[in-house]
This record gives structure tokens, C-alpha cells and sequence, in this order.
């Protein structure tokens, strides 16, 4: 799953934060998009990292879990 801040569109999105694995599982979707990978330890910090930034062009990649989270 690609999670964002509510409202934030795809075009939107300039980086992505994961877990290497996550990363290079999506590297194809990502450089199509235009958008650069930032590692992260794991999934759920990259997307508690994202929560706490606010930033609407950071972008995490993580189960579905981590966004309920």
C-alpha cells in the first residue's frame, strides 16, 4: 500500500519511505512515478514518519495495518 496524507494525489507524491524490501518490491512503480525511495527501518515507522512529517509530497510504503496504526 502506498499511504499519503488524506487528500494527497498521486502527482503529489516526490518521495517514499520504506523498508528496504518495500522499496525494491515497488522500484518499478516508483521510477515511474517519478518518485525517489528513502529508507526506513521498517514499514510502520515509515509510516508513522509520515504522519508525524505532514508533508504531502512524503508517501509511505506498508500494510494496510501500519495506516490504522
Amino acid at each position: 500500500q502506498l499511504m499519503a496524507l488524506a487528500g494527497t494525489r498521486l502527482a503529489d507524491i516526490k518521495k517514499a519511505r520504506s523498508h528496504i524490501m518495500g522499496l525494491g518490491q515497488c522500484r518499478n512503480f516508483l521510477r515511474a512515478h517519478g518518485i525517489d525511495s528513502v529508507t526506513a527501518a521498517d514499514t510502520a515507522g515509515a509510516a508513522r514518519e509520515v504522519a508525524e512529517l505532514g508533508d504531502p509530497s512524503v508517501a509511505a510504503i506498508a500494510p494496510r495495518l501500519a495506516a490504522e496504526v
